[in-house]
């Protein structure tokens, strides 16, 4: 008789894009279900809130040029994005996801020239 016995890390990292590496404790995101080990498919399972939109957010900016008087479109609006991202820590034993804090590389969106339009003063 052979008996097998699985070994997983205690707390498994789930990074916010697939890391580099072969560190079973280190992974990219994955889905509700997802086996903890591809090979024991009948192990323990990620639970929800570790896939891809549960670790990366995008906040969106859109600046519109609007003639105060007419309401009419001055110029084409511009639009900027700032990336967030955050890392989730799951115990494998009790499948608990704890959050890190939200991340982002810049904090603050672009810079927007006023657009200039003939007669017109922006305001």
């Amino acid at each position: 008789m052979t008996l097998t016995v699985y070994y997983y890390p205690a707390t498994i990292t789930v990074n916010p894009q697939t890391p580099a590496g072969d560190d079973p404790s280190q992974v990219g995101p994955q889905g509700p279900g997802t086996p903890v080990d591809p090979d024991d498919p009948d192990g323990p399972k990620y639970p929800a809130g570790v896939d891809t939109a549960s670790l990366n957010r995008t906040a969106t900016e859109t600046v519109r040029f609007i003639n105060g008087d007419t309401g009419a479109t001055v110029a084409p609006s511009k639009t900027a994005t700032i990336t967030y991202h955050r890392t989730a820590s799951v115990d494998v034993a009790t499948g608990t996801v704890t959050y890190g804090a939200w991340e982002t590389d810049n904090n603050t969106f672009a810079a927007v020239p006023a657009a200039t339009k003939a007669g017109l003063t922006p305001d």
